[in-house]
């Protein structure tokens, strides 16, 4: 533990000094190694070595790196790579990396932004194509041409639509909404035990009988769960493989 203590420090310089990136802290003990994948995903990813020396081995091209203190490398994207402790004491090292894929993706959502802004000012006099013209009214109805991009880009305008509204509401409002959620939740359950026992007791039913009943339960509760999901996704962005 005091070991990795001592990694604090250089931990959190690191951090200052990349503030816009993602950042995965490793301290395996000596004798040890580490095999992980670099995703196609993450561009610019880099290993810093923040205490000890360690030896990475790029698995496909079978070349070997050392890194003392202080050192850094970067990692080719779509490939496995090892990294061994080879000093004496644990060392400790730092993945940096940078979704490209999202971060391509939020440079689209800000180009449609930006163009939504022009055509509403004035100042794009230029017809939208077909595709795009759904970013003008926020709505993919009658829409025969459609795009992945402006799709996502209309979803996330609805979430944000959303949580922002769940943010202004009014005391009464959280309330409501508060209680009418404990309430699905409690039917919900007591109807699900009910099935339970009933199914131990007489027996299980016809599936087609048993799907409708487990509907009728899970009714508004599902819209719910859906809610509060979209909610943690959003705030949940940690990429879990690197």
């Amino acid at each position: 533990m005091a070991s990795g203590n001592s990694c604090v420090p250089a931990v959190q310089e690191e951090l200052l000094a990349c503030m816009s990136a993602t950042h995965a802290l490793v301290a395996p003990v000596t004798g040890l190694h580490l095999e992980n994948f670099v995703s196609e995903d993450l561009g610019n990813t880099s290993l810093h070595l923040l205490k000890g020396e360690v030896v990475v081995e790029i698995v496909n091209k079978q070349m070997n790196y050392t890194l003392k203190e202080g050192d850094r490398m970067q990692l080719p994207a779509g490939e496995y790579h090892k990294v061994f402790t080879v000093s004496q004491e644990p060392s400790c090292y730092m993945y940096i990396y940078v979704n490209t894929t999202e971060a391509a993706l939020e440079q689209k959502f800000t180009q449609l932004q930006e163009l939504r802004e022009k055509v509403q000012n004035g100042s794009e006099t230029e017809p939208l194509p077909p595709e795009l013209q759904p970013i003008l009214h926020g709505s993919l109805e009658n829409v025969t041409q459609t795009d992945p991009v402006v799709e996502a880009f209309l979803r996330r305008e609805r979430r944000m639509e959303e949580l922002q509204k769940r943010r202004n509401a009014t005391l009464a409002e959280r309330f409501h909404r508060f209680t009418t959620r404990k309430y699905f939740i409690f039917r919900r359950s007591l109807l699900m035990t009910w099935i339970s026992l009933r199914n131990l007791v007489l027996g299980r039913p016809s599936l087609d009988q048993l799907a409708q009943e487990v509907a009728y339960a899970n009714m508004q509760y599902d819209a719910d769960s859906t809610a509060s999901s979209q909610d943690t996704s959003s705030k949940e962005q940690e990429h879990s493989e690197l």
